[in-house]
Formats: C-alpha cells, structure tokens, sequence
C-alpha cells in the first residue's frame, strides 16, 4: 500500500493589490497521513501543558479552541498573553519546534508574491494571477515530490478555491506538463475544504511558516533585520534556510520562491 501525504495550505497578507500588505505569502506543509494523529496528538498535549484543559481556557480567554496563529503569538495576544513570560515562551517554542515542526518527515513550500515589486512593473496585475501563481507553484512542487516519492497525496485548505481551478487545471494538462495524462489524478487522489479550528495541527503549522516565509523575504531584501526577530521567529528562519541549503535527501524539497513578475 502507498504511503499517502497530506498537503496543507495558509496564506499570510492578502493577494488583493488594494490591500495594505507589503507581500502575499502561501505557505504549505505536506505531512505523512500515518503520522497526523501522532502530531495532533502532540499538539494537544502540549496546549494542555500551557492552557490546561479546554473547560478551563474557556473560562479564562473566552476560546473554544488554542489555534496557533503566528501573529496572535507574536503579539502575545488572547490565550497567547502567557508567552510575554520569556521563559514560558522559551519552554513554549521549545516544545512546539522539538516535537513538531523541525520533523524531518514535514517539508515545507513558500510562495511569495512581492506586491511592490510587481506593482512597479506590472500595475494591471491581478488578485486572481498571484493566487493561481502561487497555487500552482505549490501544487506543481507537491506533485514532483509525490512522483519522486511514488506517494499518493490528499490536500486540504482553509480559503480559497483556486486551489481547485489550479488543480483541474494541471488535471487536464497532465501530459504535457508530467508527460503523464493520468499522473495527477493518480497522485492527489482528494481535495478538502477546511479551517484551522478543525483540521489540527497540520494547517497551524501552515501558518506559522507562512510568517516565516514573509520574514524571510523581508530581511533578504533589506526591508528588516535578523534583529529584530524575536528567538522563536528566528528559530524558525534558521531551521527554514538549513532545508532550503541543505542536500539531503530527505530535505530537497523544500522550497522558496517570490513572484516579482
């Protein structure tokens, strides 16, 4: 039986040009499907370890659930104004980064539309071309892993649905871009719809590589400075960069690309 990876999907900005935000980010994590209950599982354990029990962060912060969202920990906002406390936010990071995210069976791909470069050069571009850029830049970097690999693939995402005009796409071109006419639709086998609030750990990670990818770009062009990250933003930059430099085998796939035109 083929192993099967579940791909999951966060952005991170807002693709509109009309937005304020600097850049639009798609972060995407594919993880083994054996291992999701054993990830999820660690997730809860270590909420529980922070939070306690969910009757109990209810009460307190007025949350169903503890979602990991990077600019609420960031900010230290909501449930997340325990981590202000240096060294919690040190056993915090730890525990999450340990158990979870440097696993080297959880590859990462970031795709960054750089919305001032582009509106410079190309100030007719739309909101739809940076998402199907973005989306078939992951997708296209999810089915070349998946072919390698000879894994079968479900995915999953939280927004939009270009996700599946991109897929149908690359379905129907199949051929001449995998030389295959049925290789995609072998490989990504489904395709859900879902939120961060009930599909656990695997699109919170999504998220907080999403902002990961946003600071790497921001300090690669200059706009900030590796000082100002706090220990767990850079944590999370230096693990990123190691893959994306690294030749092993099991780390070339992990991926980086900005769309500037």
């Amino acid at each position: 039986m083929k192993k099967q990876r579940t791909l999951f999907l966060d952005e991170s900005g807002k693709a509109d040009f009309g937005h304020y935000s600097k850049n639009f980010v798609l972060s995407a994590c594919p993880i083994p499907s054996h291992k999701l209950v054993e990830y999820n599982n660690i997730a809860k354990q270590i909420i529980f370890k922070y939070w306690g029990s969910q009757k109990s962060f209810s009460r307190r912060y007025g949350v169903k659930n503890i979602v990991l969202h990077a600019k609420d920990i960031a900010r230290c906002e909501g449930p997340f104004i325990i981590l202000s406390d240096e060294m919690v936010n040190r056993s915090f990071w730890s525990d999450i980064y340990s158990q979870v995210i440097s696993k080297t069976d959880i590859t990462y791909y970031i795709s960054l539309v750089d919305k001032i470069a582009i509106k410079k050069t190309h100030p007719t571009w739309k909101k739809s071309t940076s998402l199907s850029r973005s989306y078939s830049f992951i997708l296209d970097s999810f089915i070349r892993h998946l072919k390698a690999r000879k894994i079968t693939a479900e995915s999953s995402h939280d927004q939009d649905l270009t996700l599946i005009n991109v897929f149908n796409t690359f379905q129907r071109n199949s051929y001449n871009m995998y030389r295959s006419k049925y290789l995609v639709s072998k490989l990504l086998t489904s395709i859900s719809l879902v939120n961060k609030n009930n599909d656990g750990i695997g699109s919170q990670i999504a998220d907080l590589m999403a902002w990961t990818g946003a600071n790497k770009h921001l300090i690669d062009q200059g706009y900030k400075n590796i000082k100002d990250l706090n220990s767990s933003e850079k944590k999370l930059l230096n693990m990123f960069n190691r893959r994306l430099k690294s030749k092993a085998a099991r780390d070339k796939y992990n991926k980086f690309k900005v769309i500037k035109k």
